[in-house]
């Protein structure tokens, strides 16, 4: 049976640079690279129960989901940070627990979670419940999110899409393609991204000099749809617009269409890919799903390790990608 030494000798490291790689230490990804080849070539398994009796560690990460009733909607975003997140615990001897409020009655289960393992990565927008549970374990329990960086004036340990930016971005691609009338769309929930989105439209337009601003907010609901026709009804509505939900955007479209409204070309649209079944009637903000989700692993060993982790919030601008049809 191989043993860390055989590892280190075969992948040409030390035994401590081979000890980095196994607790999820951060190293040069080419040497993580030759470490678990290494490992995977000599069939080598790190026995995760001495480890654990040793560091007094579970060697479980708890994954906890928020905002279950979107689940179809937002499954890529949840498939591809989760993708990402095991690609970087890959070797590390960590194995996922999941968890999330639909699986109890729609409660909290972030307390519970948080005493079976060694840290919680915690995804999407905290409901009324989540959020007190959130605020009590910050400081008490190693914790990245994705989708929510501050509770009731604390800041968490957070890495996700910079919404602002990615806001201002498409706004200042739909006046580089010769719109001046420009509008943002967004859903009634006051969260941290409804505010960062109208950050940095009104940042944009203000940089750009546009002389009117059109910020709509559209109820989430069954109100949504006769919300979005009173907006493409209205005589004076913006000829391009950014919506802050793919599924909103999507009603737009529905409506649209039962209206006569081309989009894109009566409305050119641009709205975030949630999903895999993201329409070429729009041009697109992409996230880094897979990205985030490994910052995130990378993050949250640093604190399960008791390492320093700067900076404490890391945001990413969304990548835009242009439409593919007319």
């Amino acid at each position: 049976m191989a043993t860390i030494v055989d590892v280190a000798e075969h992948a040409g490291v030390s035994i401590k640079t081979v000890s980095r790689v196994i607790n999820g230490t951060h190293v040069r990804e080419s040497t993580r690279a030759k470490v678990l080849a290494a490992m995977t070539e000599l069939d080598y398994v790190p026995s995760i129960y001495a480890r654990g009796m040793a560091g007094q560690r579970n060697w479980i990460i708890g994954v906890y989901r928020c905002n279950t009733s979107f689940f179809s909607e937002d499954l890529k975003f949840y498939t591809k940070t989760l993708d990402g997140f095991e690609q970087h615990l890959a070797g590390t001897g960590y194995r996922l627990l999941l968890d999330s409020a639909c699986w109890r009655n729609y409660e909290s289960g972030l307390n519970a979670l948080s005493r079976q393992v060694d840290g919680v990565l915690m995804l999407d927008a905290p409901n009324e419940q989540e959020r007190k549970d959130l605020y009590k374990l910050i400081d008490k329990v190693p914790l990245v999110t994705i989708g929510q960086r501050q509770v009731e004036g604390k800041s968490t340990y957070a890495i996700g899409i910079d919404n602002c930016a990615s806001v201002s971005l498409a706004v200042k691609h739909l006046f580089q393609t010769g719109h001046a009338n420009i509008g943002l769309i967004v859903e009634g929930e006051k969260d941290e991204h409804y505010r960062d989105r109208i950050m940095g439209y009104n940042q944009a337009a203000e940089e750009l000099g546009l002389l009117r601003k059109h910020v709509t907010i559209i109820p989430a609901g069954p109100e949504q749809l006769q919300g979005l026709r009173l907006w493409l009804e209205a005589p004076d509505r913006p000829a391009a617009v950014v919506v802050s939900e793919e599924r909103t955007a999507m009603g737009l479209l529905q409506v649209a269409n039962s209206m006569g409204v081309s989009i894109p070309g009566d409305l050119e649209v641009i709205t975030y890919e949630d999903t895999y079944a993201a329409k070429p009637a729009f041009t697109l903000l992409r996230r880094h799903d897979l990205m985030h989700g490994k910052g995130a692993a990378q993050m949250l060993l640093q604190l399960i390790n008791g390492e320093p982790v700067s900076p404490k919030v890391h945001l990413m601008p969304a990548e835009l990608v242009l439409r593919t049809s007319g």
